[in-house]
């Protein structure tokens, strides 16, 4: 769901706002007031039947940097960070187990790492044209990997890696050489995922048809040694039919010479429209009706599996999708497309 968007609009209720902003939400992992909201936005989406929790660290790093190549901390200290990656996991860990709340039945965490552009916070993950080189995106994505490595250690670790509103091909491949790497550290790493942000139904946010970024990923890891899924989010649900089945047509879904096969993923937003001069969102934008983007979500699926059906009539099963919503998306929106997806189900 959209954890962020709807801890924004908690806030207002308060006459509150993110701050820093360059934090965004995470910037409520540095207060107790704003680790007991996001225990409450946890709690929220747990009612309303999900399966994944995800921590709210998207906007959690360790710097980005200048045109001189140094690193520009949004924090004091890397450790202050540490903990602040630390304290997210474990959040959304003591909800998804069911420690302070009986309804959440285990549900599997998956910590989100956010792109380079968002650590910018000036909306370059929509644009995806970072004019810096693929040394400064694998260190920027290396450090909080680190992070991850160290809670190998501790033993307590996240379910899933969350790599989320990719823009770009180059951030893919820079994502791509740190999971090899760590890969051959310490040997074995929580199943990840990698989502792409897409400006319409066949591009990436800078432009580039999204089967490029798909090349690249069968190209770095063909045997799914690491990238266990991949998919889009945040980018509007008008888009998501085309997108899926781009996906499927593209042969990094099939079984690598392991038989091993990649899953998707899927978590558009609500397709609303932001007005950066009034700073709201524009009425009567995307789709706002909670059974309206369910249905929109469910469409989608029918029409991927179609589409695998016609490639591979002889396959038993189609491929494995987590589904869900981004920015825009409440638990009430988590709750209708949880009764949709029930629903298909029981129909089978």
């Amino acid at each position: 769901g959209g954890v962020s968007t709807y801890l924004e609009d908690q806030l207002a209720k308060r006459n509150e706002v993110f701050e820093p902003r360059e934090l965004w939400s995470s910037s409520l992992l540095r207060s107790e007031q704003g680790r007991q909201d996001i225990c409450q936005c946890h709690r929220a989406f747990c009612r309303a039947g999900i399966n994944i929790l995800s921590t709210v660290t998207y906007q959690c790093h360790y710097g980005t940097y200048q045109d001189n190549g140094q690193r520009s901390r949004v924090v004091e200290s890397d450790e202050e960070m540490d903990q602040m990656f630390a304290s997210g996991l474990r959040l959304a860990q003591a909800e998804g187990q069911g420690l302070n709340n009986s309804n959440s039945n285990n549900k599997l965490v998956a910590l989100s790492l956010g792109c380079y552009g968002a650590a910018l916070a000036d909306g370059s993950e929509y644009r995806g044209q970072y004019g810096i080189p693929l040394e400064w995106l694998q260190q920027f994505h290396s450090r909080k990997i680190q992070q991850v490595i160290t809670t190998l250690v501790d033993a307590s670790p996240p379910d899933i890696l969350a790599f989320e509103t990719v823009p770009c091909v180059e951030e893919c491949r820079a994502i791509l050489h740190v999971l090899q790497q760590a890969k051959r550290c310490c040997g074995t790493l929580p199943p990840c995922w990698i989502s792409f942000a897409c400006r319409n139904g066949h591009e990436l946010n800078d432009g580039t048809p999204i089967e490029d970024a798909l090349d690249v990923i069968q190209e770095l890891d063909p045997d799914v040694d690491f990238v266990h899924a991949v998919g889009i989010n945040c980018c509007s649900v008008d888009h998501v039919s085309s997108l899926l089945k781009r996906l499927v047509q593209h042969s990094f879904l099939k079984p690598s010479s392991m038989g091993h096969r990649r899953g998707l993923v899927c978590y558009p937003n609500s397709g609303e429209e932001w007005d950066a001069i009034k700073s709201t969102w524009k009425a009567g934008s995307g789709s706002t009706v909670p059974e309206d983007f369910a249905g929109e979500v469910m469409n989608a699926l029918d029409t991927m599996e179609v589409a695998w059906n016609k490639l591979y009539p002889d396959s038993s099963s189609v491929p494995r999708i987590v589904l869900g919503g981004c920015c825009r998306t409440s638990p009430q929106t988590i709750a209708a497309l949880r009764q949709a997806i029930d629903k298909k189900w029981m129909e089978r």
